[in-house]
């Protein structure tokens, strides 16, 4: 936030420099352990109302097989299976009459940080480019899936870990009951929340958050949805367009649902998608800190 709610100042850097961007606003569509990284000066009730709101990681599990040993072998032919092991969901991919196949797994927690490997608090999906850990998790999902379709191994062609950090927020009960729920939905100056944890986890919940944050842009009387340039309009209404911060998260939609909610309805000056330091200027001198 800018001096005298003269708007705000995006400062980011990427491949060709640094770089800083002025609006009237900033939407942030970020996993909300980073918005204390990127606002420097965020108060510390702020602070302590996200630290109380928890998340959990996810890894997922793409191996090829020469033959679909689950059908041809087992008669298993449905489209996914749940499992009370390691990986909870299991889908068919792509079912049908094809010789091989692919078995998606995906692990969640606590077996996703029990076999995590690399750093915890970055936020960026990576795949296990090392074969150690990487067959690590496809033998221990091989261990527990060989009792219910044995020969799984021989016909195994490879097999690709996928590490995302954070895939959604955890809502503890004192994360209601002490006000952080309600402070989180709350603008700090003219920085907006957006993304799939204000409110709940999943898509309804992000496009909800998004038309939130179109609401409190928009000049009144403007349509949320028809999405045209914003024009002068009545004393204190937003002339400039909105800058937003976004991160991606290709294992989710509901993230990218909420911010293409509010693409559609406010003309953005500028989409970030920091490769590597971002930060918003809020009054005070700051170093860009790491959103990556």
């Amino acid at each position: 936030n800018l001096p005298d709610n003269e708007g705000v100042e995006v400062e980011y850097t990427d491949h060709s420099g640094q770089h800083t961007v002025r609006a009237d606003a900033a939407i942030t569509a970020v996993p909300h352990p980073v918005i204390s990284r990127i606002v420097p000066d965020l108060p510390a009730d702020r602070r302590a109302a996200l630290s109380n709101l928890d998340f959990s990681r996810m890894i997922r599990h793409n191996a090829q097989y020469s033959e679909r040993v689950w059908e041809t072998r087992h008669g298993f032919d449905g489209s996914g299976v749940y499992t009370d092991q390691t990986a909870t969901w299991i889908t068919n991919s792509p079912p049908g009459d094809f010789e091989s196949g692919v078995l998606a797994a995906y692990i969640n927690e606590p077996a996703a940080t029990d076999l995590w490997t690399g750093p915890v608090d970055d936020f960026v999906p990576h795949f296990l480019m090392d074969d150690g850990p990487g067959r690590a998790v496809t033998e221990r999902l091989h261990q527990e899936l060989t009792p219910i379709w044995p020969g799984l191994d021989p016909v195994l062609n490879e097999a690709r870990v996928w590490q995302v950090p954070y895939y959604g927020p955890v809502y503890p009960p004192r994360y209601v009951l002490d006000g952080s729920y309600a402070l989180n939905r709350e603008p700090f100056g003219r920085i907006h929340f957006g993304g799939d944890w204000v409110y709940g986890f999943g898509a309804n919940d992000a496009v909800r958050r998004g038309r939130d944050v179109v609401d409190a842009l928009r000049p009144s009387g403007q349509s949320v949805w028809r999405g045209d340039r914003l024009k002068p309009g009545r004393p204190g209404g937003y002339r400039r367009a909105s800058a937003t911060v976004s991160m991606m998260r290709p294992t989710s939609s509901s993230v990218m649902t909420s911010g293409g909610q509010m693409a559609r309805a406010v003309p953005m000056g500028r989409t970030i998608t920091p490769l590597a330091r971002i930060s918003l200027r809020t009054g005070m001198e700051s170093r860009p800190s790491s959103a990556a």
